[in-house]
């Protein structure tokens, strides 16, 4: 591919707005001064309780920021009913995937903790901490709206200990007003990450006032990675209708709401990054969704935390007793998992901009399936570049020819551009018969390039938000392939570059440069040899270190590959015109036999 000054111009301009947008000043002048303390959120969980690395963020943080306040939270001084000073009990439910802890206060989930997950610092995974009013349903009356979450059920569990295969029932009840009963029956599984949820209102169809009441989730999900910044900007609310998935954001508000009204939705979802919480109704879909979410600053930064709660509003059966289930799922979000739940509950994951996203499934497949062989996913990584180079091997090496054949062609064009030079559209028209002549594919170079380009940005997607890399390590340094490979943190940060200083993004750039060595020998292209590894360096640096593996790896093969199959043609020859054997001018012309005759001398 062939640059001249207006396309180097072009990539310095580039590289320059990405260094400028990137520094304080500019921050500060698009965005002004923001807030570096916390504002007054209420905090629920002690701050001396750590989960969230190297931020400080204190376990459950998620439920920290609930906004249960915008959503149905119980008014002060309201009817009796609400009131219930009963001592709540703990029911502890233990399976191979997850701990689990139900409350009677509400018949609710207050704990959550994922097994065969650990944080950043080798800590039990915990999504969801000192939870309140998970689950809980709330009634609405003439008089006002009965909120059962502070109400305390009964149960006649204490612990549940369930081995893989086994099934057990988790039983709440409460009567909510004289004669009128509210049953929550838990279908626990002990080798899935879904639970089922049986909900009964018996006897309670004069008691509510209208055709729906809710059920709500209040606490969110906690945040679980070190890299909290880069983590909650996948933290969104989710909902499905009609085929069509919408999303809830709410940024950088300190608060905000979404709500739908009169309308079928399949599922609602809160999700992290690597990690989501979904509710199904199964008998019924809801007939409306309300959406809270709230913000907060970490101390003494200005990354925001991120927190979501949902309320469905279901049917209420226009006779007899309400019985309605539901499915809740509350896992990792792992592609096999959420597909197998059948509502399409896969289009919360992230896998890039629309024309990408068949290279991001298909890359998530490939990188898996060589998982089943090989252990170690740097390995597999490893496997997977020489596999594409394999594949891609016939277009490079078409490519390289075109180069080598452009550099061949290069006087016969500084000839054209000195003749034509005041004649731009002359001189390109000149420029086109020359490569005819000569059989040459100006673009030839660049093809190999542009199918890379969605590949590598399908690997980036894949090795950054996908839970099979999280954690993943490879050897020495390079013990999580979803995160940068940080050997120490610079006391300073570099526009671009980043604080840290990782390893794979340097040997990266050294084996870029060597292979622009290799490529370019026009010498008005040589600041590309120096310019694009420096840009790509550090551009790379804050990528996950999969990726860098990836790129530098393609990159030694391909050194390997320029060097030791493309050879540079000697001369550059123009194409034999091919002659037809006769036709029927030359037989009428000249005879059938002098027109035979005519084409054996032509043979020879």
């Amino acid at each position: 591919m062939e640059f001249d000054k207006k396309t180097i111009f072009a990539f310095i301009l580039i590289g320059l707005i990405l260094v400028v947008v990137n520094t304080d000043f500019y921050q500060r002048m698009v965005y002004g001064d923001r807030p570096k303390s916390s504002p007054p959120a209420p905090v629920q969980t002690s701050p001396e309780k750590l989960q969230g690395g190297e931020s400080g963020l204190p376990a459950g943080a998620g439920a920290a920021l609930s906004p249960r306040a915008e959503v149905s939270a119980q008014p002060e001084g309201g009817d009796s009913l609400y009131i219930d000073t009963t001592p709540e009990k703990e029911i502890v439910v233990e399976t191979p995937l997850y701990r689990g802890v139900f409350s009677t206060r509400g018949g609710d989930i207050k704990e959550w903790t994922i097994k065969g997950f650990v944080t950043s610092h080798k800590e039990p995974l915990t999504l969801i901490k000192d939870g309140v009013s998970n689950l809980s349903v709330a009634l609405p009356t003439e008089e006002d709206t009965l909120y059962t979450g502070a109400m305390n059920f009964a149960c006649a569990d204490s612990l549940l200990q369930l081995a893989a295969g086994e099934t057990r029932n988790l039983v709440f009840e409460r009567e909510v007003a004289p004669g009128k009963f509210l049953r929550k029956t838990f279908q626990l599984s002990g080798d899935a990450h879904t639970i089922g949820l049986k909900l009964e209102i018996e006897n309670a169809r004069d008691l509510i006032d209208g055709y729906y009441y809710t059920v709500a989730w209040h606490s969110g999900l906690a945040s679980t990675e070190r890299n909290v910044s880069d983590e909650m900007s996948d933290a969104k609310a989710y909902y499905y209708i009609n085929g069509e998935v919408f999303d809830f954001d709410v940024s950088d508000n300190s608060v905000d709401r979404k709500e739908e009204k009169e309308r079928d939705i399949v599922w609602a979802a809160i999700r992290t990054k690597y990690f989501a919480l979904a509710l199904i109704p199964r008998t019924t879909p809801a007939r409306g969704a309300l959406f809270s979410g709230s913000t907060a600053f970490l101390p003494g930064t200005d990354t925001r935390l991120k927190s979501y709660g949902m309320e469905l509003q279901m049917p209420v059966a226009r006779q007899g007793n309400t019985v309605q289930e539901f499915e809740l799922y509350l896992g990792p979000l792992a592609l096999d998992k959420v597909k197998a739940l059948g509502v399409n509950l896969e289009a919360i994951m992230n896998w890039g901009w629309a024309p990408v996203k068949p290279f991001s499934r298909l890359v998530l497949w490939a990188l898996v399936w060589l998982h089943q062989f090989v252990s170690n996913y740097g390995v597999v990584i490893i496997i997977f570049s020489i596999l594409v180079k394999v594949i891609l091997h016939p277009l490079t090496k078409k490519s390289y020819e075109s180069m080598k054949q452009m550099q061949v062609l290069q006087p016969k064009m500084t000839e054209l551009r000195e003749k034509y030079g005041k004649d731009p559209q002359k001189m390109n028209t000149e420029m086109m018969k020359l490569y005819q002549e000569y059989g040459v594919n100006p673009l030839g170079g660049c093809l190999p390039m542009v199918l890379q380009m969605p590949l590598l940005y399908a690997l980036f997607i894949v090795f950054r938000s996908t839970i099979e890399f999280r954690q993943a390590p490879f050897f020495g340094w390079i013990n999580d392939l979803s995160a940068p490979d940080s050997i120490f943190m610079l006391p300073f940060s570099i526009p671009l570059f980043g604080n840290s200083v990782n390893v794979l993004p340097l040997i990266m750039g050294v084996t870029m440069f060597i292979q622009q060595k290799m490529s370019v020998t026009d010498p008005k292209q040589k600041a590309m040899v120096y310019m694009m590894p420096v840009l790509f360096t550090m551009m790379f640096n804050s990528f996950p270190s999969g990726l860098n593996l990836y790129y530098t790896l393609f990159n030694v093969f391909s050194i390997v590959q320029q060097k030791y199959i493309s050879k540079t043609p000697a001369t550059l020859a123009p194409p034999k015109k091919k002659q037809s054997k006769f036709s029927l001018a030359q037989m009428r012309k000249l005879g059938v036999n002098a027109a035979l005759s005519r084409n054996r001398a032509l043979k020879k």
